[in-house]
């Protein structure tokens, strides 16, 4: 029987999700100061809201995946010619007649330079970042509905209006 402050609870009671297990604070900056070690990385930014709407499922607090500045990029680069690329950016189709042909030629450079470790660590950070063991952490650090652009100096934060 489910019990309550040591009272039966009776009824039915829907099925609720466990919260995400919190890792060490001490995990999140490690992590990002990997990223940040990365030969060519500047910043790294990310976004971190709750939804106003998610299909009528719990709005509860997530992140973005990371995106990083580069000193070889543009400041227009990357989808949102903010200066920042994503996993996505950093690829280069590659030769071939179909799509999966391209997808599999693909280099990971930006002005003609390799972009391959940057690619690999940016991953590997946003593992870390969207896995939700951090998400208490950096709501509690940066707020909700906030753009977090990180450096080795500090971090710049801005409301994030969100559709």
């Amino acid at each position: 029987m489910t019990q309550a402050f040591g009272r039966p609870i009776n009824g039915e009671i829907s099925p609720t999700t466990p919260p995400t297990p919190q890792a060490p604070e001490a995990q999140f900056i490690e992590a990002l100061d990997r990223l940040l070690d990365v030969e060519g990385v500047t910043s790294v930014r990310w976004e971190g809201y709750t939804p106003y709407f998610n299909d009528g499922d719990a709005c509860e607090y997530g992140v973005n995946e990371a995106s990083v500045s580069l000193d070889f990029g543009d400041e227009e680069g990357g989808e949102m010619d903010d200066g920042f690329y994503s996993e996505w950016d950093l690829y280069e189709f590659g030769e071939g007649d179909t799509w999966e042909e391209r997808y599999r030629n693909r280099t990971h450079t930006v002005n003609g330079k390799d972009a391959a470790h940057v690619s690999k660590a940016l991953k590997e950070f946003n593992k870390t970042l969207t896995g939700g063991q951090h998400n208490e952490l950096l709501k509690r650090l940066f707020g909700d509905h906030a753009q977090v652009t990180a450096t080795r100096e500090g971090f710049d934060v801005e409301f994030y209006d969100h559709e």
